[in-house]
């Protein structure tokens, strides 16, 4: 024996009326995730940019070093023989008028002292007088005293020696108003007269100087010069052969466009690239400029390019925006100075 369920779905009005509501709502759903969103249209992006103004002369900073002298040297000896007695040691500050070097003038002063006790007992009181300022210059020609404030550079005797008149004893540096002497290559030379006025950093200090002495040779491109310092220095703890930095700005012929650094882009080994906004059909375009760099600071280039005089560039965020896009730039300053301008400031 064998059933078979049969089933029968009944189309009454009510179940055809519950499957159109549930048809409606489906397909108003799918309607709903199809149909695209109305947005606003989307504004220009706000850009910062420079109008470029080209520049034919330019000035430029080198910096080189140069090592600090002494403004004189002098050997210094006796104008007399004798025994050296005392000796100032090398290294040794000596002001002006103070003793370097005496030979023994013990005898000498006896003599002296034997001369004065007689001026009282002698009528002829002329000649002791002569005879005693004849010994006073004696005794002096066997003393050395510094002629200006120096420090002693390099000793030549020692005490006890004898020594002969005119015989070098002692080399001493003037430790007052030092020179600054550098070698320059000829390019850089040729700018530097007397009426160049050159900073000096000397212990993280800046001090002014002015050109004093220009070498007449050239060795290997290079000029030595030597440059007085005009800047109070008694609260600099200087020395001798100690090294000190210079800047020199002169002018030279490099033309172009400054721009911030911050406005140029790497595109390629050697290639560099400028955002700068034209006017397509009303509305203001970004443009890529390939450049040449001929000239760099720290915050600045001079470039080079086509077609750049009075355009717009893109200052700064350049990774903001792309070739193509439609921009509404803001003009500010540029901070690239001309040669004119440097010197007003």
């Amino acid at each position: 024996m064998s059933f078979r369920i049969t089933f029968t779905i009944v189309q009454t009005p009510f179940v055809m009326i519950y499957l159109s509501v549930l048809l409606f709502i489906s397909f108003a759903g799918c309607r709903e995730q199809v149909d695209p969103i109305v947005k606003a249209e989307k504004q220009p992006l706000a850009i910062n940019a420079i109008a470029l103004k080209k520049v034919n002369e330019t000035v430029k900073t080198a910096t080189y070093f140069g090592v600090l002298e002494p403004n004189r040297t002098r050997l210094v000896a006796f104008t007399a023989p004798g025994k050296l007695k005392f000796i100032a040691p090398r290294g040794q500050a000596v002001g002006s008028n103070e003793s370097l070097a005496e030979l023994d003038v013990d005898v000498l002063e006896e003599q002296k002292q034997s001369l004065q006790s007689q001026l009282a007992q002698v009528p002829n009181q002329r000649e002791l007088q002569q005879r005693i300022a004849g010994l006073d210059e004696q005794i002096q020609a066997r003393r050395i005293v510094a002629p200006f404030d120096c420090v002693v550079d390099e000793t030549f005797a020692y005490e006890n020696s004898l020594i002969r008149a005119q015989s070098p004893v002692l080399r001493i540096l003037d430790s007052k108003n030092p020179k600054v002497n550098i070698n320059l290559p000829s390019r850089v030379a040729r700018f530097v007269d007397t009426d160049l006025e050159v900073n000096f950093v000397l212990d993280d200090v800046a001090v002014v100087g002015n050109l004093a002495e220009k070498s007449k040779m050239e060795n290997a491109g290079s000029v030595s010069f030597w440059f007085d310092i005009k800047s109070d220095l008694s609260n600099i703890e200087y020395r001798f052969g100690q090294t000190v930095e210079v800047r020199f700005n002169y002018q030279i012929d490099n033309s172009g466009f400054w721009v911030p650094l911050s406005a140029l882009e790497r595109s390629g080994e050697g290639i560099w690239s400028l955002l700068v906004v034209e006017t397509n059909n009303g509305k203001s375009i970004v443009v890529r400029k390939l450049v040449t760099i001929v000239q760099i600071t720290d915050d600045e280039a001079l470039v080079d390019g086509n077609k750049l005089d009075g355009a717009l560039a893109i200052s700064n965020g350049i990774h903001r925006v792309v070739p193509g896009q439609e921009v509404e730039p803001q003009i500010i300053q540029n901070g690239g100075t001309s040669i004119d301008e440097e010197a007003s400031e």
